[in-house]
């Protein structure tokens, strides 16, 4: 695979080129930066997550679930990952209680699944917000669409 493009599509055949494409791009990303995660239920949001944790070093044998009860769980690999499922939200309010403004400043990376109740945060936000679209003729492959967020993906 070639390097990362801002404004890019990618084709994935299957949840490890999905995870593939999820590694490279944490390589390429800086501490403190977020990775907004859009797509219908099954796209492989968390499928995309594990790969971007393995791509900074995860070992294999840990086991990376959606936080989609616990809203947010933290991963101590690289300058550290909060994954954040905020399926269950359905008001920018709720998120009061997980400290938005302390993650903001925060130097780790950010995984967040379902993020339209971050939509009052989005000027603050620099990272990578990517689209996963499952394809139609094929029920592995997927259609991830990357555009960046913030100023600071600038080349």
């Amino acid at each position: 695979m070639s390097t990362i493009q801002l404004n890019t599509s990618f084709y994935s055949e299957s949840p490890e080129a999905t995870q593939e494409f999820a590694a490279q791009l944490a390589g390429s990303m800086r501490p403190g930066q977020w990775v907004l995660l859009h797509g219908p239920m099954g796209a492989g949001k968390t499928h995309f997550v594990r790969g971007f944790m393995r791509g900074l070093g995860m070992q294999e044998t840990w086991r990376i679930d959606s936080p989609t009860f616990t809203i947010m769980n933290f991963y101590d690999v690289g300058p550290g990952v909060h994954h954040l499922d905020l399926f269950r939200l359905q008001d920018p309010n709720e998120l009061d209680c997980l400290n938005i403004e302390d993650l903001l400043l925060s130097p780790s990376f950010k995984c967040v699944e379902w993020p339209d109740p971050l939509a009052p945060w989005l000027n603050e936000i620099q990272g990578y917000f990517i689209h996963i679209q499952p394809a139609a003729h094929w029920e592995q492959a997927r259609t991830l669409q990357m555009m960046p967020l913030g100023l600071s993906n600038a080349p």
